[in-house]
């Protein structure tokens, strides 16, 4: 006798299959990050920003393919404030480079045809 199976999650592959991104970390633009790390007190110009934003986001991709563990964007906002503003950011300032940077990333989503 064949047991009956009830489906009870079904998950959704968002980025490449239900939108198209650009996995650029620079080519969207991110001149209102930069300037809002300017307001609080960074001192790199708009070419060191994206290098080092570019080059930490590399950090935790590696970390997670080697152990599996996910990261947040308050997480590398945090690690990349510390860096570049050589004090511990607050909540504050981590919120506003993720909303920030989340809003000019996201210029890059679209949906396909």
């Amino acid at each position: 006798m064949r047991e009956s199976l009830t489906t009870s999650h079904l998950l959704l592959d968002f980025f490449g299959t239900m939108v198209d991104y650009s996995d650029s970390w620079t080519e969207q633009g991110y001149h209102q990050s930069h300037d809002a790390l300017l307001a609080m007190g960074a001192d790199l110009s708009y070419e060191q920003f994206l290098h080092t934003w570019s080059s930490l986001f590399s950090q935790f991709n590696q970390q997670t393919a080697q152990n599996h563990h996910e990261f947040s964007m308050n997480d590398v906002a945090t690690a990349f404030l510390k860096q570049v503003l050589e004090r511990s950011p607050s909540s504050e300032e981590i919120s506003t480079l993720v909303d920030t940077y989340g809003t000019e990333w996201n210029s890059g989503v679209i949906y396909p045809e």
